[in-house]
């Protein structure tokens, strides 16, 4: 008699999250937070990063910030840069590695205090790399940006001037929504970029990919990510996002 654990996918499931998983000619890593480690100095973020008291970003990891505290916003760096690991990986199993691993060396404000050569793209390449089993054909690092749109638009701008068809953004589930919306419109401002396919990837799924021969392992995910999903830190972020696609929409984002 065969047992079947609870918490471990179907073989459908598999299925379905490997049919998530496209084949592209870039992989783009995202900036998603970094902050400053006491004893590790600039890491990725968590799934949670602190913000001060006129809620903006610290970029100072504080290791005793929960989930529900006012303080409390999602980061999500870290899993982010794992995610794309995964998919790298994966992409080379099926035979189909990406041409190119592009990165932009985000500049956000929270970051204009720390020196000039740290980024988010910088530092979260460097956890990609140590995850990896084989370097990148080729590591493309762009102009630098401030926001989410600049990274975007400079990422487009890469695959029309080196003649790529197709880029596929790896993001936490919350922030895709508003990564399409900004992709629908840079290319109606831009219609250059009307030919690339574009692909936001879920890390989560990507995560749950990496750990799907691992039971154990994966059952500490899923229930990590549960309680993430329930915190106020995720509803408060959703919320932006939410928000900023809307405005995206109407006309009336800023950035």
């Amino acid at each position: 008699m065969n047992e079947h654990n609870a918490d471990s996918p179907s073989s459908f499931e598999q299925e379905k999250t490997v049919e998530q998983i496209p084949n592209v000619e870039v992989l783009a890593i995202i900036g998603h937070s970094i902050e400053e480690d006491a004893t590790r100095g600039w890491v990725p973020s968590r799934l949670i990063q602190k913000l001060d008291e006129e809620k903006k970003r610290t970029g100072v990891r504080d290791r005793t910030l929960g989930p529900d505290d006012e303080r409390a916003y999602v980061g999500g760096g870290n899993a982010v840069a794992l995610a794309a690991a995964e998919m790298y990986e994966t992409l080379i199993a099926r035979g189909s590695p990406p041409k190119a691993v592009s990165v932009v060396p985000g500049r956000a404000l929270y970051l204009e205090k720390a020196p000039s050569d740290v980024n988010e793209g910088a530092v979260m390449l460097d956890v990609f790399r140590k995850k990896v089993g084989r370097e990148p054909d080729a590591v493309i690092t762009l102009s630098t940006a401030r926001n989410t749109q600049g990274e975007l638009e400079e990422h487009l701008k890469m695959c029309v001037e080196r003649g790529y068809k197709s880029i596929g953004f790896v993001l936490l589930d919350l922030r895709i929504e508003r990564a399409e919306v900004l992709l629908e419109r840079l290319k109606a401002d831009h219609p250059e970029f009307l030919s690339l396919e574009t692909k936001c990837i879920s890390a989560e799924t990507l995560l749950r990919h990496r750990y799907r021969d691992e039971p154990q392992r994966l059952a500490h995910m899923e229930k990590m990510l549960a309680a993430f999903s329930a915190s106020a830190a995720a509803a408060k972020t959703a919320a932006d996002e939410k928000g900023g696609a809307e405005a995206i929409r109407q006309g009336t984002y800023k950035g």
